[in-house]
Parts: C-alpha cells; structure tokens; sequence
C-alpha cells in the first residue's frame, strides 16, 4: 500500500502553509503593553492596554490605517508572549514595534502608518 508517501506529502504541504503565517507575541517590561505582529491575511500588528480600566487597543493593518478596538480583561496567551526590553524592536513582515519605557510604538514600514500605546497616551500617525 503506498498510503504514506500520500500522508507524508500532505503533511508537508500543512507544515509549509501554517509556515507561511507567523506571528510574534510580546509585551512591555511591566507586562502593561501586550503586542502581536502576524503575517496571516496580509498581517498587522496590535497592541493592547493592559492596565485597568482597560484602555483598549490599537491595531495597524498591511493596508489603511490604524483602527482601535476593546480590550477584554484576559490575556489568552500571556504565559507565550516574550518581554520585548525598553530599546529593543521586534520586526514581522512589513511591521516593526519597538518598546520603549515612554511606551510601544508599532509601524507598518510600507504605508508608515502605525500608533504609540501607552498609559499616558494613545497617538495614531
């Protein structure tokens, strides 16, 4: 029965398309500011408020600009998110955030749209 040569192949082509989408978790040094950067359905980068009361989030998309949305108070995926140090970027496709102790500022390098998140302030450029 060649059964495997058939399951090993298909196997290869879920390995490749879930390789093409990647996705980047981290956070701020306090754990206040949490970020995503994903290359799935043209990619963005989000960032949200932690802190209470929710302040919200920001999210910059591969195309357009930059949109807010609500924050629930889980974080579903906290225990992955790597902290992002205050000078350090983290760049995924056309993204780039960079964390700073003033705040988290996310951009799309193409359209050069972004935002900067923080307690103080939320700036949309």
């Amino acid at each position: 029965m060649r059964l495997m040569p058939i399951l090993t192949a298909i196997a290869l082509l879920l390995v490749v398309s879930s390789a093409d989408a990647r996705l980047s978790a981290f956070k701020s040094p306090t754990g206040n500011i949490t970020c995503v950067i994903s290359t799935r359905d043209g990619g963005f980068a989000q960032c949200e408020l932690r802190s209470k009361p929710y302040g919200g989030g920001l999210m910059v998309p591969s195309r357009g600009r930059v949109s807010r949305y609500d924050v629930a108070s889980y974080d579903d995926i906290a225990a992955e998110r790597l902290v992002l140090r205050y000078g350090e970027s983290r760049s995924l496709g056309r993204f780039t955030c960079t964390s700073r102790s003033s705040g988290m500022t996310c951009r799309n390098r193409v359209t050069h749209h972004g935002f900067t998140i923080s307690r103080e302030a939320q700036t949309v450029f």
